[in-house]
């Protein structure tokens, strides 16, 4: 595999917490069922990925796909710390 397919742009990167933000959004105003909000944090991760980067369609994808899992990660860890 490529290397450059798995290297993350910094401006992909910063939306991390802009898509952490919006699915929280989106899961208190009980527009999406809370099981369907990891799907939409993805989803809004690989669109984000290809607004913000120039980069090959693969390579965008990739980094959507791991923001979104980043963002993912990043919410239930910060939850789970909260709660105890």
């Amino acid at each position: 595999m490529d290397s450059s397919l798995v290297q993350l742009s910094p401006a992909i990167l910063v939306t991390v917490p802009v898509i952490m933000g919006l699915t929280q959004l989106i899961k208190n105003s009980n527009f999406v069922g809370a099981r369907y909000v990891p799907i939409l944090c993805v989803a809004l991760s690989v669109l984000a990925a290809f607004v913000v980067t120039d980069a090959s369609w693969q390579q965008t994808l990739i980094q959507g796909l791991s923001v979104g899992l980043m963002s993912i990660g990043a919410f239930a860890g910060t939850r789970s710390t909260v709660q105890g």
